[in-house]
């Protein structure tokens, strides 16, 4: 009896499209777990969700798959990477966000950061790099180009909490009720960051900041600030040492079709080997 060899090719592809996405990923978080964030695990990644300080005014909260920020400042938390600090290497993080319409309430010179890299260790740290929402007042919002309009923002990014007159800004503003998806990328080996908005690829246009992020990236923040940010909604959380990762919205449809592909390869391989009529029994040749 002579065996038909393994369908390699089509096992292959197909597990390289499951696995090849997935295994490059560091932490993934469709915020599936409804209730507070503080305590829950992440689909991929170290868990739990952990407070940053003391403070548990406006707790964070998850519902149908989106992590509100309220117009208000409350409660911080941080999620670590698994294997420790991150020392070389680019790490990138990518997440959906949404201004809800009508919860800006006024201008602000300053951005108060709601998402980034902490860096430190697990017992103290600080925000290292992260992005804010800002309306800016006077000389930033004439330098931002902003209109007087409470429905829309520009999005700033820096090394810090509050970043003085807007930190470096995308220059495009942004609308409220709009989704975007923004990508943080740090470059441990030169200090450097970069900040894109609905990019293509890691070419696509981008603000950078070109120097003194000096730290080790710990693990990622999500933070409520200022009522001026107005209510902040995201969802589809995704860190990895791969841009493409990050920079991707994960559906459903992606994993039902690499299933699918799993199943097809396997089946074609029962059948090749014990052909269409025999239930499992190998077939018998002359």
């Amino acid at each position: 009896m002579k065996h038909s060899p393994v369908p390699s090719v089509a096992l292959a592809l197909a597990l390289a499209f499951v696995a090849g996405p997935l295994a490059a990923q560091t932490i993934v978080d469709d915020f599936s777990n409804a209730g507070a964030l503080v305590g829950t695990a992440p689909d991929t990644g170290n868990g739990p969700w952990t407070q940053i300080g003391a403070s548990a005014a406006s707790p964070l909260a998850v519902t149908g798959g989106t992590l509100s920020l309220a117009a208000a400042s409350g409660q911080s938390a941080q999620l670590n990477f698994a294997a420790g600090n991150l020392s070389t290497g680019t790490v990138y993080a990518g997440i959906t966000f949404t201004v809800a319409p009508g919860s800006i309430s006024s201008v602000s010179g300053t951005i108060s950061t709601f998402f980034g890299f902490r860096s430190g260790t697990a017992a103290t740290g600080d925000y290292e790099v992260g992005a804010g929402l800002f309306r800016p007042n006077g000389t930033a919002q004439t330098a931002g180009a902003l209109p007087t309009t409470t429905t829309q923002f520009q999005v700033g990014f820096g090394d810090g909490v509050s970043l003085a007159n807007g930190g470096t800004r995308w220059s495009e503003t942004g609308t409220t009720g709009t989704s975007y998806r923004l990508v943080i990328g740090w470059n441990l080996d030169t200090n450097s960051a970069r900040l894109w908005i609905n990019p293509t690829s890691d070419v696509s246009a981008f603000a950078s900041i070109g120097s003194g992020l000096t730290g080790e990236a710990r693990g990622i923040f999500v933070r409520q600030g200022a009522a001026t940010s107005g209510q902040i909604n995201l969802s589809n959380l995704q860190v990895s040492t791969d841009f493409a990762t990050a920079a991707a919205i994960p559906e459903p449809s992606t994993y039902a079709t690499a299933a699918g592909l799993v199943a097809l390869g396997l089946a074609w391989f029962r059948r090749r080997r014990f052909g269409p009529d025999h239930n499992g029994e190998p077939e018998k040749r002359s």
